[in-house]
């Protein structure tokens, strides 16, 4: 379905703010980012350090931030930026609604619970005593184990597997490739031999989280890995058994959480880091790329490097190691003279 065509009036209206004097009347057909933006495009200034960029932009009109507005007669001065982007992304690109379906080629167990206005898609397997929610999208090759369950509105996307007995909640949004309730990697030495602990329990997704691509969380030995509300996952992620991940965290894409790793409320953790075995982090912490986190981690702290500390003394600490060799070329000869440099490469 074509998305309807805005005039300048119209998305103010539709924004909830007064066309601003002069704005030039235009009929808008999309949005999009200020380099690609044409005379047919409304686009947007999220930071002031993108006003050049503005300046050049093709766009008809241009959402700035209504408390440092721009000079130029195209800008629509809006409370929230995002906010506008999202509504307007909303009115061009709405998502698809989810009508009821079930493909003839799905395999659904009899015993199998399955809400009003379900979409299900081709090859989909939904096993015994599981159980999908009203206004829920189940994408093709998806594979639902027995006993687990998939709260309202939810959207898995195509080939997910959620393994038997393990929980997602309402509105949940699970991309191509995941897979949730695979087994902890647990091994212990018995009788001289490595052997496979059997995994017991479950994960528990709640609602509103978003779960990227390819990522990978484990169910736990007994009890329950715990995916708090609204946090949002990447692509490539790993979440071992036993984690208990708090609400509103983000982990970036190839983050790997070790077994009963605990992550508080809001916790961030940048791309390819790591968060050791049993640790502790509190509410609100901060990692920055590449970083690797052990023990037990305060509330607010900002952290980078491997082991991760703080992060202006991380900064600090860059600039010494830059310095280093010329530090060490003045210092050399009189490590020489004490017989410090003994051993050297070269010597």
């Amino acid at each position: 379905m074509t998305a309807q065509k805005l005039s300048t009036t119209d998305l103010c209206a539709l924004l909830g703010i007064d066309r601003p004097a002069g704005a030039p009347d235009a009929m808008i057909e999309g949005i999009t980012t200020l380099d690609l933006a044409g005379s047919v495009h409304v686009s947007f200034l999220a930071r002031r350090k993108m006003a050049a960029a503005a300046a050049s932009s093709g766009a008809a009109l241009i959402l700035v931030p209504a408390a440092d507005p721009l000079a130029d007669p195209r800008a629509l001065p809006v409370k929230d930026v995002w906010g506008a982007v999202l509504t307007l992304l909303n009115h061009f690109h709405p998502p698809p609604a989810v009508e009821p379906f079930r493909h003839p080629s799905a395999i659904i167990h009899e015993s199998a619970t399955i809400g009003a206005n379900v979409h299900i898609g081709p090859y989909v397997v939904i096993e015994e005593n599981a159980s999908v929610g009203d206004g829920s999208r189940v994408g093709a090759f998806t594979f639902i184990g027995a006993g687990a369950s998939v709260g309202r509105g939810a959207t898995l996307l195509e080939r997910v597997t959620l393994r038997e007995g393990c929980r997602l909640g309402d509105r949940v949004l699970v991309h191509s490739g995941v897979v949730i309730g695979s087994d902890g990697f647990k091994y212990e030495t018995i009788g001289g031999r490595l052997t496979k602990m059997p995994q017991v329990g479950i994960v528990v997704v709640e609602d509103d989280v978003e779960i990227g691509a390819n990522s990978a969380i484990d169910r736990a030995s007994f009890s329950v890995t715990r995916i708090g509300a609204r946090t949002k996952i990447d692509n490539f992620v790993h979440v071992a058994h036993n984690c208990d991940i708090g609400p509103d965290c983000i982990l970036v894409a190839q983050v790997g959480i070790a077994g009963s790793a605990k992550l508080g409320r809001g916790v961030l953790i940048a791309g390819q880091s790591g968060v050791a075995d049993h640790a502790v982090v509190g509410d609100g912490v901060r990692v920055g790329g590449q970083s690797g986190v052990r023990g037990r981690i305060a509330p607010g702290l900002d952290l980078v490097g491997s082991p991760a500390i703080d992060a202006k003394q991380f900064a600090r600490l860059q600039v010494m190691l830059r310095r280093f060799p010329d530090i060490y070329a003045e210092l050399r000869p009189l490590l020489k003279h004490t017989g410090e440099t003994d051993g050297e490469e070269g010597e």
